[in-house]
């Protein structure tokens, strides 16, 4: 919804190129997109690292309790 707010205000300020407050809107809009995406992909990166070392615990697990049955 962010990024059809920002399509719909550049429209707007493209047929309205006099408006200040139409311009002002619309970088506000472009700042609030720009820092939303950057934090959704630092929390995809962060949710990322923290699934593949529980992923790597459980496989160290089962590797660890496999090799000691062998023995």
């Amino acid at each position: 919804s962010l990024i059809r707010r920002k399509r719909r205000l550049f429209i707007g300020k493209c047929a309205d190129k006099d408006n200040k407050k139409l311009s002002d809107k619309y970088k506000a809009a472009c700042r609030t997109v720009k820092i939303v995406v950057k934090q959704s992909v630092i929390d995809f990166g962060i949710s990322k690292t923290r699934q593949i070392n529980f992923d790597k615990l459980i496989f160290d697990e089962s590797n660890s309790t496999i090799s000691t049955k062998k023995k």
